[in-house]
């Protein structure tokens, strides 16, 4: 069993600790791990700051932004234990305000659909995939995010859940379902996943169609080329489907022994994003994600995880809000290809919404 590196084993305790962080600007993450009811809660009075290998990275909570240029992950350190921050609220020092804003206008639909089918066009012809992600905003101002967190997580057990907060990256809630890399220090083992190809869950195993088998490949023979580029030999398991919610999604776990903790931060750097957040080719991908999308993803897409005692959990920053007093951002995308259709498209950012949505909907009645 892992257990908090912060000392703490209560949610309840580590929910109160985090409420006070969200309000004083404290650096701070509260996580827990699939299928886990252990909190992983790290907070800091310091601001976070980069730190470039496994080998010399302290217990905490690491983050980095989609495609960052800056391959190296903040890291909050396990410096204030809840229990602390509890008894000295309203003498502990207030934390430093974030840099970044909270987008505010929502994606428009009419919009989404005319730029995914140029989008559409220009791939049958060049061929690749690029994930589009729109956005669904709000005002927070009656909105209680400790009481959200709490439904959200509940709900979403079996996946990686988080809530957390940088002034480099404001506030951010979600609950992911996409490993990125784990890794168990003492076997010197790494286990990821690919995660792409998405439909409505059902219990008659249908086949997958072609366009999610595709842009499943994609996501697939990206890790595979990290790895083997490190000298590895990955191994992929069978195919299965993981349920998120009233959604489904084409999955392949990898694994793959003998990887040195110098080297994790590096493959780590390599993988984010994959295909499944970006697209493929990535640089052409990027290129297409910042003509299509008008805002910044900041966080979205990009990866967040847990370092215990050597060994790390990092996951895929995805199914979250970015959130603040005033203004929520929810994000949601979907793999483009020239198969795709854009309505089927849009109505797949709406199921990846759903659940996160309709929380915040009965918290605010």
């Amino acid at each position: 069993m892992i257990r908090s590196y912060a000392g703490c084993e209560c949610a309840d305790i580590c929910f109160e600790a985090a409420k006070i962080c969200l309000e004083r600007d404290i650096s701070f993450a509260l996580t827990f791990l699939p299928g886990s009811s252990k909190p992983l809660f790290a907070a800091s009075e310091s601001l976070p700051q980069r730190v470039s290998s496994l080998s010399d990275c302290k217990d905490g909570f690491i983050l980095n932004t989609f495609a960052s240029e800056i391959k190296s992950p903040l890291l909050i350190k396990n410096e204030l234990a809840p229990e602390r921050i509890i008894s000295s609220n309203g003498m502990c020092a207030s934390g430093v305000a974030p840099y970044v804003t909270t987008w505010e206008g929502s994606t428009d639909k009419n919009e989404y659909i005319k730029r995914v089918s140029a989008l559409i066009s220009l791939l049958s012809e060049t061929g690749g995939k690029t994930v589009i992600s729109r956005v669904v905003c709000g005002s927070s101002v009656n909105i209680d995010w400790i009481d959200v967190a709490k439904k959200l997580f509940q709900q979403f057990d079996d996946a990686y859940r988080f809530l957390y907060y940088t002034p480099q990256t404001g506030a951010w809630l979600g609950a992911t379902p996409e490993t990125l890399l784990a890794y168990d220090g003492f076997a010197g083992r790494v286990d990821t996943m690919s995660l792409a190809g998405t439909r409505k869950y059902s219990i008659c195993q249908e086949p997958w169609d072609y366009k999610n088998i595709k842009e499943h490949e994609y996501v697939t023979d990206y890790i595979l080329s990290c790895l083997r580029s490190y000298g590895l030999s990955p191994e992929v398991g069978d195919s299965e489907n993981l349920r998120y919610g009233a959604i489904e999604h084409l999955c392949h776990r990898i694994s793959v022994s003998g990887v040195l903790p110098e080297s994790v931060f590096g493959i780590l750097g390599r993988l984010s994003p994959t295909p499944a957040l970006a697209g493929y080719p990535l640089d052409d991908a990027l290129l297409q994600i910042a003509e299509v999308e008008d805002y910044p993803r900041i966080c979205y897409g990009g990866y967040i995880g847990n370092v215990v005692r050597g060994n790390l959990y990092c996951y895929v920053n995805l199914r979250c809000a970015h959130i603040r007093n005033e203004r929520y951002c929810l994000f949601a995308g979907g793999g483009i290809t020239a198969h795709s259709q854009p309505l089927q498209e849009w109505d797949e950012t709406e199921a990846k919404c759903s659940a996160l949505l309709k929380i915040i909907d009965n918290v605010t009645k």
